[in-house]
C-alpha cells in the first residue's frame, strides 16, 4: 500500500459449520492510526511509511493481517539549475527535481549528491532536494545526484572571469557561449 492509497480490505465470516454468514458487521481497526486508518466499510488509507496489523471482528472471533505502508516509488530524476555555468569562487544551487510513479513532483526523498572532481567543485546538500556548488578551478565537472536508486548527472562550467574556457566542442568566455570566428 502506498501513502495516498485507498484500498478495499473485506472479511468472509463462517459459522461453526463453516457456512458464510453475512448478517453480522465487521468491526475494523488498525494497530497505528499514524500509519494507516481504515473506515467500517473496510476502506484502508495508507498515511506515512510504516507497518500496521489489520483486524477484523465480528462479536468475539477476530483475524489481523500484516500491511505495509510505504512511499509512493520514485520514478525520475533529473536535475535542473537557472544557469550550468559557475564563475571561481561564486555559488550556483542545483535542484534535484523528483517525480514519483504517478507523475507527482515530491520532495520528501533523500538526495545523496557527489562531484566528479570535488577539489575543482564543491557540492553542498540544501533543503528540498537542492545542493550549492562553488568552483575553485575552471573545466567541465559533473554534478551527480541519486534517490531511491535513481541518478541524475549535469555538467556545470566554472570559469575565471576574462578567459576562455571549454566545455566538450564548446568554448565559453565569461560564463557565455563563444565562437571562434
Amino acid at each position: 500500500l502506498w501513502v495516498g492509497d485507498t484500498t478495499r480490505v473485506s472479511a468472509t465470516v463462517t459459522d461453526l459449520d463453516g457456512a458464510v454468514v453475512t448478517d453480522r458487521p465487521v468491526a475494523w481497526t488498525v494497530s497505528d492510526t499514524a500509519v494507516a486508518r481504515v473506515d467500517s466499510a473496510g476502506r484502508l488509507v495508507g498515511r506515512r511509511p510504516g507497518a500496521v496489523t489489520l483486524t477484523a471482528q465480528v462479536d468475539s472471533a477476530r483475524a489481523q493481517r500484516s500491511t505495509t505502508v510505504t512511499l509512493v516509488p520514485l520514478a525520475a530524476l533529473t536535475l535542473s539549475a537557472a544557469d550550468s555555468t559557475v564563475r571561481l569562487g561564486d555559488a550556483r544551487t542545483i535542484t534535484a527535481v523528483m517525480r514519483d510513479a504517478r507523475g507527482r513532483v515530491v520532495t520528501d526523498r533523500a538526495v545523496t549528491w557527489t562531484s566528479a572532481e570535488p577539489a575543482a567543485l564543491s557540492i553542498a546538500a540544501a533543503p528540498n532536494g537542492t545542493a550549492v556548488v562553488r568552483a575553485t578551478r575552471s573545466g567541465p565537472v559533473a554534478v551527480t545526484a541519486q534517490a531511491d536508486g535513481r541518478t541524475a548527472s549535469l555538467t556545470v562550467g566554472a570559469y575565471r572571469p576574462g578567459f576562455v574556457t571549454r566545455l566538450g566542442r564548446n568554448f565559453m568566455l565569461d560564463g557565455k557561449p563563444f565562437s571562434f570566428g
